[in-house]
């Protein structure tokens, strides 16, 4: 008896000391991976780490809808209800965390509104309300440029302009972009021969375009959404406009890494 009795206490002490050992943590894959929150309306992939020799996982996720990626990794789509409270918990078989169950938490938070890009009459700089604690980042062409944190910035040239805003508590949300055109770009000579006609151009019939090296080419309407884009081109081509509302639209050509911008009018 005290025989069984002494394995008993072994194999229970074996037990104990082997979840001992169990660190498995749930984390996402974000900057912010340990985080007990995240913001609203975002999709973020959840994973479970260091359940070593684990032999299978059971997930059960409330207060948000998911889908499974593998045995260790779910895909959570996070509400749009600031406040709500998620609750991931996974429970393990085997290995070192065998019987465990590893549970997280996570609260819903506030995404900042949305920017407005701001631009006065006659003046070469954009800005953004201020928001109280929120930090910023300006793009130009949908490219970050480095130290532009504030809530202006200088128009350099034709193109794209966005800003993104981020709150305190690291949830960001992005401005439309905010299309500007010059008539004094200076651009690379090699789209000296690049044509483009008639201009304006009457709904419905096509706008021509020709040129004689590999290019792109996207129109971009007034509020910044792109209308058509065509990859690879080479030469003339008859860009259709039977679906294009009439306004004044941004022509991009891409070649070789550079960029031109034409203003095009469809009447």
């Amino acid at each position: 008896m005290m025989k069984n009795l002494l394995v008993i206490i072994f194999i229970s002490i074996t037990h104990l000391a082997a979840k001992a050992q169990c660190t498995a943590t749930i984390t996402a894959a974000t900057s912010n991976p340990t985080s007990t929150s995240a913001c609203s309306d975002n999709i973020i992939i959840y994973t479970i780490n260091g359940a070593t020799g684990a032999t299978s996982y059971n997930w059960t996720i409330t207060g948000a809808s998911s889908s499974r990626i593998s045995d260790t990794q779910y895909t959570v789509l996070i509400p749009n209800t600031v406040g709500t409270i998620i609750n991931i918990s996974v429970a393990i078989t085997g290995g070192v965390c065998n019987g465990s169950t590893i549970s997280k938490n996570i609260t819903v938070a506030a995404q900042p509104t949305k920017p407005v890009i701001n631009r006065a009459a006659n003046s070469n700089t954009l800005t953004t309300p201020t928001v109280a604690g929120a930090t910023y980042q300006w793009y130009f062409n949908r490219t970050p440029v480095a130290g532009a944190t504030s809530n202006s910035f200088p128009i350099q040239n034709t193109g794209f302009y966005a800003v993104e805003i981020k709150n305190n508590g690291g949830c960001s949300t992005y401005s439309d972009d905010f299309t500007y055109f010059s008539t004094s770009v200076k651009e690379d000579p090699k789209f000296a021969g690049f044509a483009y006609y008639p201009n304006p151009v009457e709904t419905g019939n096509s706008l021509t375009v020709m040129f004689s090296d590999t290019y792109d080419i996207e129109l971009i309407d007034i509020t910044g959404k792109s209308v058509l884009n065509k990859k690879s081109l080479k030469g003339k081509q008859e860009l259709e406009t039977n679906n294009l509302n009439a306004g004044v639209y941004l022509l991009k050509v891409e070649s070789e890494g550079k960029l031109t911008f034409r203003k095009i009018i469809i009447n």
